[in-house]
């Protein structure tokens, strides 16, 4: 269930932007949602914690920034990554 909504989002990015770079899963140490009062541009902030820094991450919905937040909380070893 999980992967395919985690899919379904990256074909919906898929044609946004050119990836500015790259985020190893095995490096996330935490993800957690940014509280902090914002203005109404900087909402749906979550944050990537790894060992070299925090990274700031917008979703363009509340909605898929839960999804992005429960798929990035998934361990590595519950991922079946390259099997068909």
């Amino acid at each position: 269930m999980v992967s395919h909504l985690a899919l379904n989002l990256l074909q919906a990015y898929s044609n946004k932007d050119t990836p500015k770079g790259v985020i190893r899963l095995s490096d996330i140490i935490r993800v957690f949602q940014d509280v902090r009062k914002r203005d109404h541009l900087m909402k749906n902030i979550f944050m990537l914690e790894t060992p070299h820094r925090t990274y700031q991450m917008q979703a363009p919905t509340i909605m898929s920034m839960y999804i992005w937040i429960a798929c990035l909380e998934l361990p590595v070893s519950a991922l079946k990554l390259g099997t068909p």
